[in-house]
């Protein structure tokens, strides 16, 4: 018997082994059923597609006027559970709604609407601020502004949220000009087993200050989410096809998407996403669509059996 081993490791579905990636396989836009309406997605690496209930890659982007900057992808994925508020902060907090324009700042309990707890921090060691938030309905220039500068922000959400008009989410770190989009995270309800979502989200960016799109990590795994396109403001890329501006910043994972509310909005999802839900979420959600492949014989041996 002549036993022999060899290397199984993954790797990009489009580019050789080794090779720099096309495309990371992060879902910049997630969901079970998706229709985007005439909505971008755009990023040439992490701004994939992924559909999971779907049955054909062109039921959910087939309109002509929707530009998807990475792949489409459908089919199961192990999408990690939605994370929830921490139970060693309950008595801390009171589950408040956001229905004027307010401002959330980390390392702050903002009247008691958040709180902290130094033993949950991100990769870096950074202590994460948690929020606990009935639901947001802002309208008109209504503006709700999180300061992520001290550390990550994390808002738990068990209603709905509606962004109208001009109204829309505000990110800002330290003066960065495009904050990274991993250190402000909207979470919903758990996903069930009813095919009915549960909560009905339309996010949106801001006409004004800068920044104007909202950087942030959105995920709804029991309801359906779209963008309002409030930002008002053309994505603009580069030559590597990475892009800046748009509504929103970020990835978005929902049960069901919406792009019929906003034929123009745009999600525009920076190449290196799956590190930063990786570095301020958690291992677990810097989740991607991967290839496999063997790679030559690195031992052979003789065996005798009797």
């Amino acid at each position: 018997t002549i036993e022999t081993s060899f290397d199984i490791k993954p790797k990009n579905c489009d580019s050789v082994f080794g090779q720099p990636a096309k495309s990371s396989g992060f879902p910049g836009l997630l969901g079970w059923s998706i229709n985007l309406g005439g909505n971008d997605v755009l990023g040439r690496i992490s701004g994939n597609v992924l559909c999971i209930d779907c049955q054909d890659l062109n039921a959910f982007g087939d309109n002509k006027n929707s530009i998807i900057g990475g792949e489409k992808f459908m089919g199961p994925i192990n999408v990690p559970p939605v994370p929830s508020f921490p139970a060693s902060l309950e008595a801390e907090t009171t589950r408040q709604s956001i229905n004027n324009p307010r401002t959330i700042t980390a390392g702050n309990s903002n009247g008691g609407l958040c709180a902290q707890d130094p033993a949950i921090k991100t990769e870096h060691g950074e202590v994460i601020t948690h929020c606990k938030i009935s639901d947001i309905k802002l309208s008109g220039k209504g503006l709700l502004e999180v300061d992520s500068t001290a550390g990550p922000v994390r808002l738990y959400i068990n209603g709905d949220v509606a962004l109208g008009g001009q109204a829309g989410i505000r990110h800002i770190q330290n003066g960065v000009s495009e904050p990274k989009a991993g250190r402000l995270s909207l979470y919903g309800n758990p996903r069930d087993d009813s095919s009915t979502n549960n909560q009905t989200v339309m996010l949106s960016g801001v006409s004004k200050p800068e920044p104007k799109a909202a950087s942030l990590f959105a995920f709804f795994p029991d309801g359906t989410v779209g963008i309002n396109g409030g930002a008002q403001e053309t994505a603009e890329c580069d030559e590597t096809e990475e892009c800046g501006g748009g509504d929103i910043r970020g990835a978005i994972w929902a049960q069901t998407w919406d792009g019929s509310n906003s034929n123009n909005a745009q999600l525009v999802v920076p190449p290196d996403m799956g590190d930063q839900l990786w570095n301020y979420v958690g291992r677990d959600y810097g989740i991607g669509v991967r290839d496999y492949v063997a790679l030559g014989n690195n031992s052979w041996a003789n065996s005798k059996h009797n």
